[in-house]
């Protein structure tokens, strides 16, 4: 943790936007399981000083932020966070990362009992799949569209993604 502080002081004093964002992104995955607050803090700061250089790491410290976010049920910070990833890896033209994230904000959706727009945004997500080669984002994908339709009763939809997310 100590080279990580100093890697990221480091970077600030060369003014190396990149080596800084990279930094923090490092430091806060170490601190992660001991310091989840410390670690959110600089997932975040990873991804604004990431974000600042257009660099295609910063949806990563967005979507690191907003696991954490997840684990202590804040959605609507979940759903904010979420949303600035998707921008991030839009940015850097990353499909299997936007069709992750449109699940990711589908799923959070879910969370929060609005389940038109969780709809929306896994369907969104359904239609990136051609494009993408990750049979792990193409279940969750189904899987959670799945998890939608039974929530609101559509049974036939529900039991169809779950045998889609079974088969990948």
């Amino acid at each position: 943790l100590t080279y990580g502080l100093k890697a990221i002081n480091l970077s600030k004093q060369i003014k190396s936007l990149e080596g800084e964002g990279k930094a923090a992104l490092f430091y806060a995955l170490a601190l992660e399981q001991n310091n989840k607050d410390s670690a959110l803090q600089y997932f975040i700061k990873s991804a604004e000083t990431l974000q600042k250089i257009k660099h295609p790491w910063a949806g990563y410290g967005f979507e690191n932020a907003v696991r954490i976010f997840r684990v202590k049920a804040l959605w609507p910070e979940s759903l904010e966070f979420t949303i600035k990833s998707l921008k991030a890896f839009e940015e850097a033209n990353d499909t299997a990362m936007i069709a992750k994230t449109l699940s990711n904000i589908g799923y959070t959706y879910t969370k929060l009992n609005n389940y038109e727009k969780s709809k929306r945004y896994l369907q969104k997500a359904l239609k990136l799949l051609p494009y993408i080669n990750d049979n792990e984002i193409i279940g969750l994908i189904y899987g959670r569209l799945a998890i939608t339709y039974d929530e609101t009763g559509v049974y036939d939809s529900a039991y169809y993604f779950n045998t889609k997310a079974i088969d990948v």
